[in-house]
């Protein structure tokens, strides 16, 4: 298309070369011949002026076309509605155990600013605290700790149960082995889940043990469960 609206001015160029160069007669009257050229001229510039302007209005309804197909393919948004929540549930959170003696912490053990003689890191708890368990379901506690003292733990200390409910089947158990500063020791506990409260409402239940020996009772590590 571009092609042929630049050919346009060059038809109109001969078309009026042409008329310049048909030859005029000394009298107003024209010969046949010249009559014959110029109407072919008029009729060229004619049909060049008719072909402009169909180009002019190609060019117009493709332009309208493009645009209409542009606005056409634009995506169009909606609002979507948000669901509403027909109900929430709220799942029990543990509640902070009240350490009787001071010292440690949900499934930690006694851990002091600076370096004492006695004193433990808890490392690990299985399970985590605010499990929840049936009423009568059997399972294993295992607590990680780390002397963090300067002094080593002997191995005829004792870890056992020191304030809450005693849900573990287990009585107190020696260390059985000399905890060297540095050194990491994990002890285990057989347990069963209590009686508990109510299925809409879980019961949270706590147990504390301590490391007892040469005087001093420390590294009490305890565990929150739930019951329902």
């Amino acid at each position: 298309m571009q092609k042929t609206i630049r050919l346009m001015p060059v038809l109109m160029a001969l078309a009026i070369v042409a008329g310049a160069c048909v030859p005029q007669q000394a009298t107003t009257t024209q010969s046949p011949q010249a009559t014959a050229a110029l109407e072919q001229v008029e009729t060229a510039v004619a049909m060049t002026m008719e072909a402009q302007g169909q180009i002019a209005t190609f060019v117009a309804q493709t332009v309208e076309a493009q645009n209409a197909g542009t606005a056409a393919a634009q995506p169009q948004f909606t609002q979507t509605p948000l669901p509403v929540p027909t109900s929430i549930s709220i799942l029990p959170t543990v509640t902070p155990f009240v350490i009787s003696g001071g010292g440690g912490g949900g499934g930690g053990g006694n851990s002091h600013p600076g370096k004492q003689e006695y004193d433990c890191q808890f490392m690990s708890q299985v399970p985590g605290d605010g499990t929840h368990f049936i009423a009568g379901k059997e399972f294993d506690i295992v607590w990680v700790f780390k002397n963090n003292g300067t002094k080593k733990w002997e191995a005829s200390w004792f870890f056992s149960f020191f304030d809450g409910t005693n849900f573990s089947k287990t009585g107190a158990s020696a260390l059985g082995r000399d905890v060297e500063p540095g050194d990491t020791y994990q002890f285990e506990l057989d347990a069963i889940a209590p009686e508990g409260g109510s299925v809409d409402s879980p019961k949270q239940i706590n147990m504390q043990w301590a490391l007892r020996g040469q005087g001093v009772r420390f590294c009490r590590p305890y565990i929150a469960i739930f019951v329902p």
